[in-house]
């Protein structure tokens, strides 16, 4: 995921320093582990919301 935000950068002709290019490499990876954490959390809690509404209704999930 970090070479298409580079080669996104490339494109628009900008340039990271190597410093830069670490520093932004952690951040994003910092950042993108935070929101699969989200994620993980949303997906479960959409599982949750599912079962509650089959238990409520008599559904299955067929």
């Amino acid at each position: 995921m970090f070479s298409s935000f580079l080669t996104e950068l490339k494109k628009k002709k900008a340039t990271l320093s190597l410093k830069e290019q670490d520093e932004w490499e952690e951040y994003f990876e910092s950042y993108q582990k935070e929101l699969l954490e989200i994620k993980a959390q949303i997906e479960k809690t959409d599982q949750e919301i599912d079962e509650m509404v089959y238990g409520l209704y008599g559904l299955n999930e067929e």
